[in-house]
């Protein structure tokens, strides 16, 4: 796909890149690091009388990721905003590291959930953190590429 200037863009004076291309890459990059780190932190799925330990949070994270990137570069490639203004992208890199993050944390610290007489450990915290941090994740690529032109 080939790029095309926008109009009314100028570049961030010390990096040389827009605004969007600035705000898509702190996205990828918390989404990525704090997949990263919830995987390998987050405590086991333990089951069975053998008490079998099973990394669910390993095998759960990556697609979510996956997709989560995909509604980042997507957003970023069909922005119909005409001016690249500060305001929404900043706004989109935040939500986006915010979600991630706190999806990484929540998967990390709280404590699982244990159940039945072999004690069953189930780590609900994992699976669900980062189901919410892509609906986060979709909301704000929505909000940044479905609005009209501004200013």
């Amino acid at each position: 796909m080939a790029t095309r200037p926008v109009p009314g863009v100028r570049p961030l004076p010390v990096l040389g890149v827009g605004y969007r291309a600035l705000a898509t890459a702190i996205s990828l990059v918390a989404i990525w690091v704090a997949a990263t780190i919830a995987a390998v932190y987050s405590p086991d799925m333990i089951t069975g009388s053998n008490q079998e330990h099973l990394q669910l949070a390993m095998f759960f994270v990556w697609p979510l990721a996956g997709v989560a990137t995909g509604m980042v570069l997507l957003a970023a490639g069909v922005s119909r905003r005409m001016v690249e203004s500060v305001g929404a992208w900043s706004v989109f890199a935040v939500v986006t590291a915010v979600a991630w993050c706190g999806a990484a944390i929540a998967s990390v610290f709280v404590s699982p959930m244990v159940t039945g007489t072999d004690p069953t450990t189930i780590p609900l915290a994992a699976l669900v953190a980062r189901l919410f941090a892509v609906l986060v994740t979709a909301y704000a690529s929505i909000y940044v590429a479905g609005a009209g032109s501004e200013g």
